[in-house]
């Protein structure tokens, strides 16, 4: 059987499939954490940028979240590189490459 056959979803047979559905959920999820964790950082860091934070919310919902945030990225950062999807010298390699 050929790879587009055993897939779980069908895939065109001239097209690469670089990344797995899980794989982009993670990026997505992983980026949308830093992202959140970026803006309430620098709104917690100086009052200029304060109202970061009401726009997230509010000082104690953001002052909440944070945290719980920041333990969700480092969840996220640890499987990423536990699947394989990131080694520590970057990108997984393929054969082609």
């Amino acid at each position: 059987m050929s790879e587009a056959a055993t897939a779980t979803h069908y895939v065109r047979p001239d097209s690469i499939l670089r990344y797995t559905f899980q794989e982009r959920v993670m990026h997505w999820a992983t980026a949308l954490a830093y992202s959140y964790c970026l803006a309430t950082g620098l709104a917690f860091y100086t009052p200029y940028l304060f109202w970061i934070a009401v726009v997230l919310g509010g000082g104690p919902t953001s002052r909440f979240w944070h945290p719980i945030v920041g333990l969700g990225l480092w969840r996220l950062l640890c499987g990423c590189i536990s699947s394989g999807a990131v080694t520590c010298s970057g990108p997984k390699r393929t054969s082609d490459s």
